[in-house]
């Protein structure tokens, strides 16, 4: 990080109150694993950074936000949390975060209520340290083999926002309502990719019997925001864009992507931030899935910049691509060698 990156990031960090990673009346050994890994690797510096920063701009800085988000338990919900606030923030939203419900509520450029959710895993991690450093690689043995207990599980997460009825609150009635979902049940999880997440929600080509058709209230929902990608690497991949690394830390990104010209699966590969390499953002991995019989329909581009998928009449689907469209990717962080 060059001088002028580290004193605009220390003095941002400087009126945020409490901090990110400072530990809130916590034994060490309670903390979610990779709380003191990002803190004190010099190789997550990036990603560290970058959270902070995103932290520093939102409206989450309260005690209760940050033992969360340093808990075994509530991570997962607080970083997706923090990513979605980043993508809104680079649509340019007009926000208003002041009440309770719901989540977000967009005033422009179209108005619309959104409520995050994410699926848990049933029991905490008991990795720790550079061992928790796998979340970023995960391994053959660790992809999930069974995506009908995927779509088990977010069904689970959205069904439990659609109970609480939002579509009712003062606030919500009347205009469009979404719930964003990220899944972090296990560590692999976040490989899935958009069409398993189409099936989930429309069903397979010629059935189309997914939750928008069989949900009782499926109604009153306008659409499903998903994304794969409010990871740590994420973070650190931005983080290293805007120069917040260490000197000598890299961030080397492959895996595949769509392109919007030929509707083709590309391999790809490139060190995050160098020259000539893809400008990430935070909305690229958001993909907005449209209700075909939803009561308040939500206009294209109402989060502007992100992918959408609509049903037509004839029960195909239809999809416009925008931004760097990864269905999947890795990231290998390392330190080169003086």
């Amino acid at each position: 990080m060059n001088e002028q990156n580290r004193h605009v990031y220390e003095a941002l960090l400087a009126t945020t109150e409490p901090k990110l990673f400072d530990v809130m009346e916590r034994d060490e050994a309670q903390l979610h694993p990779r709380v003191p890994m990002m803190r004190d690797d010099p190789r997550c510096a990036a990603g560290r950074r970058m959270l902070e920063v995103v932290y520093a701009h939102s409206p989450f800085q309260t005690v209760e936000f940050v033992k969360d988000f340093q808990s075994r338990r509530g991570l997962a919900a607080r970083l997706w949390e923090l990513a979605l606030f980043a993508a809104f923030r680079e649509m340019e939203l007009d926000l208003d975060t002041a009440a309770a419900v719901p989540d977000y509520l967009v005033r422009q450029p179209a108005r619309l209520s959104v409520e995050a959710t994410t699926t848990q895993a049933e029991h905490p991690p008991e990795a720790s340290g550079s061992a928790a450093l796998a979340l970023m690689m995960p391994s053959d043995e660790e992809l999930p083999h069974n995506e009908a207990e995927w779509q088990q599980r977010v069904g689970r997460a959205v069904a439990k926002k659609m109970r609480k009825k939002y579509w009712l609150h003062e606030r919500v009635d009347g205009y469009p309502f979404v719930v964003a979902v990220e899944a972090f049940h296990t560590p692999s999880t976040t490989v899935h990719a958009d069409g398993s997440f189409e099936t989930f929600a429309y069903g397979l080509p010629g059935v189309r019997d997914g939750l928008f058709f069989t949900h009782a209230e499926a109604s009153k929902l306008s659409a499903l925001l998903f994304s794969n990608g409010a990871t740590w690497a994420t973070f650190g991949r931005i983080g290293v864009q805007e120069g917040l690394a260490e000197p000598g830390v890299r961030h080397f990104r492959f895996g595949a992507l769509v392109t919007s010209h030929d509707a083709a699966i590309h391999k790809f590969g490139y060190h995050a931030g160098e020259p000539g390499t893809p400008r990430e953002e935070f909305r690229d991995s958001l993909r907005l899935f449209h209700n075909p019989s939803a009561d308040h329909p939500l206009l294209s581009e109402s989060l502007p910049g992100i992918t959408e998928t609509w049903i037509e009449a004839d029960g195909t689907s239809r999809t416009v691509l925008r931004g760097l469209s990864v269905i999947m990717s890795s990231t290998h962080v390392y330190q080169d060698r003086q």
